[in-house]
């Protein structure tokens, strides 16, 4: 696999430490696809219940075992993202929901994938307005699949 041909995600806001990029680019060798989970034990408490019932409610109604639905630190090659765009580009409103769509492509395309533990960081707490938007957003947008598809 020549070194173009791995795209390597994670959010900008600092969390996540790119130091944990070896572990992505050693899994992604084996799987097309690898989705990274946070150690959620260093996440502030509110944050563990969301994603607890985002990822929940998520793989309820598809049948998946994600560990964690809205990480931002994730890992492709080129071949899956080829299979991906076109879903992905006819998609509404990405914002949070980009991390929820991409798992949720990998699963209809049928694309394997492994799963990544990585070191994360908070320096702030988000509010907890800002906490049920997020969750509710993304809990629309995986009935909106499960419902329609895209």
């Amino acid at each position: 696999m020549a070194q173009d041909d791995v795209i390597v995600m994670l959010d900008a806001d600092g969390q996540h430490d790119p130091k944990d990029t070896p572990k992505f680019i050693a899994l992604v060798k084996k799987y097309p696809a690898v989705f990274g989970y946070r150690d959620f034990s260093t996440l502030p408490f509110r944050h563990r219940i969301a994603n607890q019932v985002m990822v929940s409610f998520f793989n309820l109604l598809f049948g998946t075992r994600f560990k964690d639905l809205a990480c931002g630190y994730n890992c492709f090659r080129r071949d899956a993202v080829r299979i991906m765009l076109p879903d992905l580009n006819r998609m509404p409103d990405g914002r949070f929901n980009i991390e929820m769509q991409m798992k949720y492509v990998a699963w209809k395309r049928n694309i394997p994938y492994s799963q990544c533990k990585i070191s994360c960081k908070y320096d702030e707490v988000s509010s907890i307005g800002r906490g049920v938007r997020m969750v509710s957003g993304i809990m629309l947008g995986t009935l909106r699949l499960r419902l329609y598809g895209y």
